[in-house]
């Protein structure tokens, strides 16, 4: 890189794994008499401890670096304002963070609390791993052909939804998944086995979406950072998908403040309320009242449409008396 003389300079970058408190240290050098002289050293973040940086790259004035958080992508801004040869470099010395937005991990406790709304096992579990940004197309198709892959080598006839054609990906893993369970009966009483049904049910689905997360586990690792020739965005190139780092907004601050219980300003008091009442009430109790709220809406619409209809009448019938 270089300076605002145009001066060349030369930033390395030293992994320390065993270190608690960072990932590693850079180092800046100065190419002046074709010779290397080192004139500032900083470490990474404490964030950055145990991780592995991927790339790095300076751009306006800032570097920008990308890690592999066990997993997760994660970006760290510094800035690097160069003044001249003769001075050394006044760095803030404070690192900013870039990550994705919190997203539900579709664990089996998250599945658990999904099932506590009305719906059919399939048609929530469909919608859970169907909704937009939780697993890319590629990895729902290649857990699909793996999970048709281990139907079909199972002895036995095969249930026909195995070999039949779909027209959208969604209605192809909504007729395989959980093909092979069937509704016993009972060998002593014949009573149908309605519990053990449904509990092999979700644990194949419990499986299913195991694998996924498997699989988008893997085509999300971090690979390099880039920019934008024409907006001069920065870009994280993945795996399976690009991504761009992009200005946070109040809603996404808001929802990192109070997952991190940071106090908000006073006109978001309700808000951080609002928080705290889902936190303390726990799952069941708040599907109830958001049932609750809800059947409440759906009266105070149908109500007033009866009343008016019921006025109508009223009003037709003293005109033809």
């Amino acid at each position: 890189m270089e300076s605002q003389l145009n001066d060349p300079y030369v930033l390395a970058y030293i992994p320390t794994p065993l270190s608690p408190v960072a990932g590693g240290f850079f180092q800046m050098f100065t190419t002046n008499n074709e010779a290397l002289q080192l004139i500032d050293t900083f470490e990474t973040s404490m964030e950055s401890a145990h991780c592995h940086l991927q790339d790095f790259f300076v751009a306006g004035g800032q570097l920008y670096t990308l890690w592999d958080r066990q997993g997760d992508t994660a970006v760290e801004i510094l800035n690097l304002p160069i003044v001249d040869l003769e001075s050394e470099i006044s760095s803030d010395s404070s690192w900013r963070s870039a990550v994705y937005p919190y997203e539900s991990q579709l664990t089996p406790a998250y599945l658990d609390e999904l099932l506590l709304s009305s719906g059919s096992l399939t048609d929530k579990f469909l919608s859970a791993i169907m909704k937009p940004g939780t697993f890319s197309t590629v990895t729902l198709r290649i857990a699909l052909e793996q999970y048709t892959d281990t139907c079909l080598s199972l002895p036995g006839p095969h249930p026909p939804q195995l070999t039949s054609t779909y027209a959208t990906l969604g209605e192809n893993i909504a007729a395989v998944v959980g093909c092979t369970v069937n509704l016993t009966r009972d060998p002593q009483t014949g009573s149908l086995q309605h519990d053990k049904y449904w509990i092999t049910l979700k644990r194949d689905w419990e499986g299913f979406i195991a694998r996924c997360r498997e699989i988008e586990r893997s085509t999300r690792w971090p690979l390099a950072l880039g920019v934008d020739s024409r907006s001069e965005d920065i870009l994280l190139v993945e795996r399976e998908r690009v991504g761009l780092l992009a200005t946070e907004d109040l809603p996404l601050r808001l929802h990192r403040n109070l997952r991190a219980g940071t106090p908000l300003e006073t006109q978001f008091v309700i808000s951080e309320v609002a928080w705290t009442l889902r936190t303390r009430l726990g799952t069941r109790l708040m599907r109830t009242l958001e049932g609750r709220v809800i059947d409440l809406v759906h009266q105070e619409i149908a109500f007033p449409f009866a009343k008016g209809t019921n006025l109508k009448r009223k009003r037709t019938r003293q005109r033809l008396t």
